[in-house]
């Protein structure tokens, strides 16, 4: 810590006193004693590596709810086939008790957790394709096997973004860590091409539309293109007038990665985005 030393002296100065006609004899008029000078201390704040040190790109509602893009017609090991309250809801969140296809027989245990997963719809990453990138599953709810019989069990959602309903699948839970990362420099139109890995937007959560900052995004590179979580992306389009220009609209962080997917989060903007804007890895 520095410390700013600021000297002030204060002092009064006493004039010998004066009269007019015959002087009278007296003791001499001295000068009054000057006080100690006073320091004042201006304490400064000590300069921290907080602003520049790793910060979370997400909380755990983005990887847990978010789902993921996988493939069209994956298999799941159980699925979802009634409720202890079947006839007075049709949808069940968290507290809820409910009976899964899978039992002692196939491994289930007490205790086991799993994702609540449902497909929603196909992606694809151009208008006219005819094979689709993949297919959004959702990842609703999060259940764990109160008791396993010997083909089937009682389970209970212990924690759900959305509603879980009869016939939805499940898949063996793992959990997901939020990437810590540090932030670099945003970049800018003058600034050249890495020339490293590029991608798309293929989809967003819940189709919002138009993208903006702390949207979650779906993109057509994975793993085995070479992203991992926590790499950032800047988002970029071509100006329409030009073939080399791009407009920078914003920055991706990678939340999670499948072999050729990846979830990412807009975490900086600096225009709205959409579907099929590109991103290339910083």
């Amino acid at each position: 810590m520095r410390h700013l030393l600021v000297l002030a002296l204060l002092g009064a100065v006493a004039a010998p006193a004066g009269a007019a006609g015959p002087a009278s004899p007296g003791p001499a008029t001295s000068r009054e004693a000057a006080p100690l000078p006073q320091v004042g201390i201006e304490l400064v704040a000590p300069v921290t590596s907080a602003s520049s040190g790793p910060v979370a790109i997400g909380v755990d509602a983005d990887v847990y709810c978010s789902g993921y893009l996988g493939k069209p017609d994956e298999a799941f090991p159980a699925a979802v086939v009634g409720a202890e309250t079947q006839g007075l809801q049709a949808m069940y969140f968290q507290g809820d008790v409910l009976y899964v296809d899978i039992g002692i027989s196939r491994g289930a245990v007490a205790g086991q957790e799993f994702w609540v997963v449902r497909p929603a719809s196909l992606v694809y990453e151009n208008e006219n394709d005819l094979a689709p990138v993949g297919r959004i599953w959702e990842t609703p709810a999060r259940l764990r096997i109160i008791c396993a019989l010997q083909e089937e069990s009682i389970a209970e959602i212990i924690a759900s973004c959305d509603p879980v309903v009869i016939g939805d699948r499940l898949a063996p839970f793992e959990p997901i860590p939020i990437p810590l990362v540090r932030r670099t420099r945003f970049a800018t139109s003058c600034d050249p091409a890495t020339g490293k890995l590029t991608g798309r937007i293929v989809a967003a959560f819940d189709r919002v539309t138009p993208i903006g900052q702390e949207s979650i995004v779906y993109l057509n590179r994975g793993e085995l293109d070479g992203l991992t979580p926590g790499d950032f992306l800047t988002v970029y389009r071509y100006h329409s007038a030009t073939t080399e220009v791009r407009t920078i609209l914003g920055e991706a962080a990678v939340l999670t990665t499948r072999e050729r997917t990846a979830v990412a989060k807009i975490v900086s903007m600096q225009d709205l985005m959409g579907v099929g804007d590109e991103v290339e890895l910083k």
